[in-house]
């Protein structure tokens, strides 16, 4: 140690009055060696080894992991490397850093993880092989940790996956109420369409009126389910699973109703609001002083939600906040000359549904 301080420190002295650029030249800096005996890969090999992990060069890659001490990669590249193997679904180079500890659960800059990677690529058979190689004995893994990478694998399969996966998850005894920074798998089957996975989700007791931390966080007037399931069911659109999710709701008070239904309003999904009028929603629900009809009318434009919702006792003609009817809005933006003539159509159509039936 001794000889390679007094080696930098002549060559210190011979570089007085020149560059730092010469200085670096005379005392060995290139490609990451100095000096002081120290050799560790520059930024070009560890770009290099991405791209093997990339092109799934197995051979290559062993090559390259020789560079490092005790061919051992450092934390961040071992994850990046992991990213992209598992994006080319390279299995050999997945087990390779599986072994050294790379984490499947860990997400890159793009906020994705390893397993997410695979179920996109459809690589089922490599998403298996990291959910079992979150067994490998290796330093600094505890049982929370491993519990964490079980529940970052369930939430990946309940938004990429199929219902086996999610299945087989769920028999491992991953809880189903796990969530990321703002979603749990039952908001993640929702999302996807997923019939099946949610129903398997509901039976493993996943709540769907529960609100994850994040929404609690924003400022509400009072209980809402705003960020919860039951209302992501709602803003999917798909009738059948909200049916399902309702059902497995405790039976939801007046004002969740509603709630649900102003939501629905927004969205041409006839199905959802037909069905939340059955179980029970107020047609003259409203919202700062918006009704569900005039929402139906004006955002979702919707002429089967509009007869839906005034066949269920709505009123085209109650005035809003702003003393305007749905009838007089929509025949407003009928008569605006920069409204373009398929608005206009749309529009037209809206209107008629809005007169109401003769007696």
């Amino acid at each position: 140690m001794q000889t390679h301080l007094n080696s930098l420190a002549a060559a210190s002295k011979s570089c007085a009055g020149v560059s730092i650029g010469a200085f670096l030249c005379l005392i060995h800096i290139d490609g990451g060696s100095t000096a002081l005996g120290r050799q560790q890969p520059d930024y070009r090999v560890e770009n290099a080894l991405v791209g093997v992990c990339q092109r799934c060069e197995a051979d290559r890659f062993e090559q390259l992991i020789e560079q490092w001490p005790d061919s051992r990669l450092p934390a961040d590249l071992k994850q990046r490397s992991l990213s992209a193997a598992a994006k080319a679904c390279c299995e050999p180079i997945v087990s390779a850093l599986l072994d050294q500890g790379a984490d499947p659960s860990v997400k890159d800059e793009f906020w994705w993880s390893a397993f997410e990677k695979a179920l996109v690529g459809d690589c089922r058979t490599l998403f298996w092989d990291l959910v079992l190689g979150m067994d490998i004995p290796v330093d600094g893994r505890d049982d929370l940790t491993m519990q964490r990478r079980k529940e970052a694998a369930l939430l990946a399969a309940a938004r990429w996956g199929t219902s086996h996966e999610v299945a087989a998850l769920l028999a491992m005894g991953i809880e189903p109420d796990v969530q990321d920074s703002i979603h749990t798998p039952l908001h993640h089957a929702i999302a996807a369409g997923d019939a099946q996975s949610v129903t398997l989700l509901l039976r493993a007791g996943a709540q769907p009126k529960h609100v994850p931390f994040f929404h609690r966080l924003e400022d509400h007037d009072g209980p809402s389910l705003r960020g919860s399931a039951v209302m992501f069911a709602v803003d999917a659109c798909r009738a059948e699973i909200l049916e399902l999710v309702l059902n497995a709701c405790e039976p939801l008070h007046s004002q969740s109703l509603d709630e649900l239904l102003i939501q629905a309003a927004f969205r041409p999904a006839p199905e959802s609001v037909a069905l939340l009028l059955e179980r029970g929603a107020n047609p003259l629900a409203t919202t700062s002083g918006r009704s569900a009809l005039e929402l139906a009318a004006i955002a979702a434009k919707s002429p089967e939600m509009v007869r839906i919702l005034i066949n269920a006792g709505a009123n085209p003609d109650a005035p809003n906040a702003q003393s305007l009817s749905p009838r007089a809005i929509v025949a407003g933006i009928i008569d605006s000359e920069n409204r373009s003539p398929e608005l206009r159509e749309r529009m037209q159509q809206v209107l008629e549904a809005l007169e109401r039936p003769k007696d």
